[in-house]
């Protein structure tokens, strides 16, 4: 699992403070997912995203390891479980391979390091090309990538929760959130806690606090499809940041954000 990919049981440090100011909701459907003829441009002001199927066969699985550097494909055979590793492997390999199509790179070539945070970069010569962050959740990865500034992408399976719903609404969720949930018709709220948790983790991962953020200070809503909304948070967190954000359905039964600097208008499906 990449590094940046954090659990939804992930218990956070609370502290105060943030500077995101608004967050613009959108919701987009299954339908708006593209497969293109040729690889598309990525122009400034735009962000892509790639939704990905994590699943390979045995011959695609040692093509994408081939591409792999040493420290990922240690990585891979840490995992335990052989399905955990296939997915680790080809959510990598697909990464080289759209960063290279858009870098006009070997994707073997590509370097990364990582933020204080946890989150990937591309290191070397390509440091400061391309941003991107990349998600999963069972067999589905998605992909963002931008030129015009840090992105952030999340995508989580509708699906019964192991923990307290309730519990996890009241350490995560503002108090206008919760309030939203507890209004919203039992066998809806599942959809809707998930809604409010991806655009949330969206938002820490293109911002870069990780862990340092306080969920709770983030307001979202829960709904399908709401105005943008202004964030207040105590102004000793610089620098303040001004966030767009999309929610997104990649694949029936899955739900996802992608959060961008407010200067980008437009984001692309593909897959």
């Amino acid at each position: 699992m990449p590094a940046e990919c954090r659990d939804i049981l992930v218990r956070r440090k609370r502290q105060a403070g943030s500077s995101l100011d608004r967050a613009a909701m959108a919701i987009n459907d299954t339908s708006a997912w593209k497969k293109p003829d040729r690889f598309p441009n990525l122009a400034d002001g735009q962000v892509h995203v790639w939704r990905i199927a994590l699943t390979a066969t045995a011959d695609v699985e040692a093509e994408l390891t081939g591409l792999l550097a040493a420290d990922e494909r240690e990585r891979a055979g840490r995992f335990v479980f052989e399905e955990h590793r296939w997915r680790f492997v080809v959510c990598r390999g697909k990464l080289r391979q759209i960063l290279a199509n858009y870098l006009v790179e070997s994707p073997a070539s590509l370097r990364f390091c990582c933020e204080a945070s946890g989150k990937p970069l591309l290191d070397g010569k390509n440091a400061n090309e391309l941003s991107f962050n990349v998600a999963h959740a069972a067999d589905l990865a998605l992909i963002a990538i931008s030129r015009s500034g840090p992105v952030g992408v999340d995508v989580e399976a509708i699906r019964p929760l192991t923990a307290d719903l309730w519990g996890l609404a009241q350490e995560h969720f503002s108090p206008r959130e919760r309030s939203e949930l507890m209004q919203i018709a039992e066998q809806d709220r599942l959809p809707a806690f998930f809604r409010g948790w991806t655009r949330k983790e969206a938002i820490i991962k293109a911002d870069g606090r990780g862990l340092a953020a306080a969920l709770d200070q983030i307001e979202v809503g829960l709904g399908e499809q709401i105005e943008p909304i202004a964030v207040e948070f105590p102004p000793d967190q610089a620098p303040r940041a001004t966030w767009r954000v999309w929610s997104l359905e990649p694949a029936a039964g899955f739900v996802g954000a992608v959060a961008v600097p407010h200067t980008i208008e437009t984001v692309e499906y593909y897959c």
